[in-house]
């Protein structure tokens, strides 16, 4: 069966009055030239209401005046921020020695000291990350990306006050019992949140 013109939009149409008269079964089979019976309604009704809901939708639209609102095809971009970096972080101190080897472990540790320094002067550093490298052994970042650590203008951090937290240098005796250098690399953003990060390598001692 094909569809036909089921309402008509006027300057009187609002959409209840279209929806009304678009679900009037009755007035669907006078378009048809028959005449509706209670038999034929009861029949005709579940399978008629399913595609009218879709059918209505559009046909409200176009009865007032314009197309269905649809999202923007150009995604917006969030937290952009541009610019020259307001603050800057310098090592101060960077070193990372070797513990006593402990012959019952499996583990060589390190000790590392670091320190960083914001030298602008004008805005904070908030760290967003700080890894520790050591080659064919991989990158221990602790749980700094959780901290959100901040250093005030001008001011010096020290590593130590993470506690547990701070990135670690080991290697299994399965692997080696010496790392020759470590590297660091240390992201941050500044107070408007413009992201700048350091690097650095260091010879073990």
């Amino acid at each position: 069966m094909s569809l036909m013109p089921i309402a008509a939009c006027s300057p009187n149409d609002d959409a209840r009055g279209i929806i009304q008269r678009a679900l009037s079964l009755p007035f669907l089979f006078r378009r048809m030239g028959q005449t509706a019976t209670q038999p034929m309604l009861a029949r005709w009704m579940p399978m008629f209401r399913p595609s009218f809901t879709v059918l209505l939708v559009t046909l409200t639209a176009s009865c007032s005046g314009g197309p269905l609102a649809t999202a923007p095809s150009t995604p917006i971009a969030a937290n952009a921020t541009a610019g020259v970096l307001s603050a800057a972080l310098a090592v101060s101190t960077f070193s990372v020695t070797r513990r006593s080897t402990q012959p019952l472990s499996d583990w060589v540790l390190y000790d590392v000291k670091l320190r960083l320094t914001e030298t602008s002067g004008k805005s904070g550093a908030t760290l967003k990350a700080v890894g520790l490298s050591v080659p064919m052994v991989g990158t221990d970042l602790g749980c700094t990306q959780s901290q959100h650590v901040r250093i005030s203008p001008g001011e010096t951090w020290d590593m130590d006050s993470l506690g547990y937290c701070a990135p670690e240098v080991s290697i299994h005796k399965s692997v080696g019992t010496e790392i020759s250098n470590v590297s660091l690399l240390v992201t941050f953003a500044d107070d408007v949140g413009r992201i700048g990060s350091i690097s650095v390598a260091v010879t073990t001692n």
